[in-house]
């Protein structure tokens, strides 16, 4: 008797677990794709009120205004004729913008898969002056995260997540996989930061993507695309012009090309290191690398590196510093500029690159620090405080003038 109760009790308790499942919900999350008519995408961008600055990405300045892209949404436009004193005048609406760099009185800047040209003679009356469609490949690919990008007239800009109903033997099946998502024609030249994309050099637009470099013939007010795309393997982050080279940060290492025939540069070496995402910026034959942790390179070396570029075909290791989290970084004069995120900013002394560590000028810590800009006059800093500005010199002076708060 016992047994066979014994018996009941365990195929009612089997049975229970079986229901328990079958009624209690189960979901996974699901990427879902953001379609919007290209048509959309393609109109004329739009100067439009000053809106706050929320999501900053590429800082670049000329003259006597800074501009900060707003990341996928456009830019912002400060002037910073007094610079105690920087206002946000506009905001240029522009979809899919994370990338620009200005010559003359033309900016360029990319809209998901085009480059666009805008004329900014006037800044209060800005307009686009030329647009090269389809020179950007789409981040989103045909089949990222099961879903196929819209054809036709309508394109995918993105994806969101929700919660999508399944089965037990589904939620079960997806449980033993980990997915994740990751994330005018002649003039003066612009500066940006140390963690560009876009860069010119003379009549060239030079745009590097994750695995490309497309260059741009910008002689003329329509940018014209060169040549098809140079296959730069994987993992760019960066580019860095320097007399007849451009420098290319990537995970993996540093690329050098020689860049005489501005149509197509000439691979001339790459100096590998560690994995890491990193920029790079470069004077007097010596190119300045940083390597950081808690970026999605999976990397736990915080350092400076110097290599020796004056044989650009064969770079080597000089020395290497140890940092505590290098984000971007300038150099101007004799003065080096290393931004520490959350610890700040740091500022070095390199008449002797052998003795770096022995001449750090300053260590600023009360400031968030990703990117810098050092000019002559001022220095321009952008992080979770917003566009901060000092006066400083290669000797110890470091006096914040004025700050543009997020």
């Amino acid at each position: 008797m016992k047994r066979v109760n014994l018996v009941i009790l365990f195929a009612s308790i089997l049975v229970s677990g079986i229901s328990c499942n079958d009624q209690e919900e189960y979901t996974i999350p699901t990427y879902r794709p953001i379609v919007i008519s290209k048509a959309d995408l393609m109109t004329s961008p739009e100067l439009i009120e000053p809106i706050a600055i929320n999501n900053p990405g590429k800082i670049y300045t000329k003259g006597e205004y800074v501009y900060i892209n707003e990341i996928d949404s456009g830019i912002h436009i400060i002037d910073n004729k007094t610079t105690s004193n920087p206002k946000l005048i506009g905001f240029i609406d522009l979809p899919g913008t994370n990338n620009l760099a200005i010559k003359g009185n033309l900016l360029y800047a990319d809209s998901y898969f085009d480059l666009v040209v805008i004329d900014i003679s006037d800044i209060n009356n800005i307009h686009e002056v030329s647009r090269t469609e389809d020179v950007f490949e789409n981040p989103f690919s045909d089949d990222f995260y099961f879903y196929k990008t819209a054809t036709g007239d309508s394109i995918v800009t993105g994806y969101d997540v929700y919660k999508k109903p399944v089965s037990y033997q589904e939620w079960l099946d997806y449980n033993q996989h980990d997915f994740a998502l990751e994330d005018a024609a002649s003039g003066d030249i612009g500066t940006g930061g140390s963690l560009a994309r876009f860069t010119i050099s003379d009549n060239y637009l030079y745009s590097v993507s994750s695995h490309d470099m497309r260059i741009f013939n910008i002689s003329n007010i329509e940018a014209k695309s060169v040549g098809d795309p140079i296959d730069l393997n994987w993992g760019i982050e960066t580019i860095f012009p320097y007399e007849n080279l451009l420098f290319l940060g990537s995970e993996w290492g540093m690329h050098i090309y020689d860049k005489s025939n501005p149509e197509l540069p000439k691979h001339l070496s790459t100096y590998e290191h560690i994995v890491s995402c990193d920029p790079v910026v470069v004077k007097d034959d010596i190119a300045y690398v940083t390597l950081r942790s808690g970026t999605n390179c999976q990397n736990i070396i915080n350092q400076l590196e110097l290599v020796d570029v004056s044989n650009p075909a064969k770079p080597k290791a000089i020395t290497e510093y140890e940092m505590l989290n290098p984000h971007g970084l300038g150099v101007i004069d004799n003065c080096l500029f290393i931004t520490e995120g959350e610890y700040g900013i740091k500022s070095f002394n390199i008449s002797d690159p052998f003795q770096i560590d022995k001449n750090m000028i300053a260590h600023h810590k009360d400031v968030h620090a990703i990117d810098v800009i050092p000019l002559a006059e001022v220095l321009m800093l952008i992080g979770n405080d917003g566009l901060v500005q000092y006066e400083y010199d290669c000797e110890g002076k470091f006096e914040k003038i004025s700050q543009l708060s997020l």
